[in-house]
């Protein structure tokens, strides 16, 4: 997860960009499967807020949490 972010924080309006949102969340499903989480459990639920917090809050990504939370769990789900 923490290249997807590297890679965002060298230029602008990365998660406008399909393929580093796909990068990002296979990242993240990877992470999952390998801690043995599932979605909508307590270690999911307060690590995405985390995620949220860290690379949501640009304009150019997701408009809201709900949004990032189904499209990051569609794999799991």
């Amino acid at each position: 997860m923490e290249a997807a972010e590297r890679k965002c924080d060298r230029k602008d309006g990365c998660f406008h960009d399909s393929h580093l949102q796909d990068q990002l969340r296979a990242l993240w499903t990877a992470f999952c499967i390998h801690a043995g989480w599932e979605a909508d459990t307590e270690p999911y639920d307060s690590t995405m807020v985390e995620l949220w917090n860290r690379v949501c809050g640009r304009p150019d990504g997701w408009p809201d949490f709900r949004s990032f939370d189904g499209y990051m769990c569609e794999f799991l789900a």
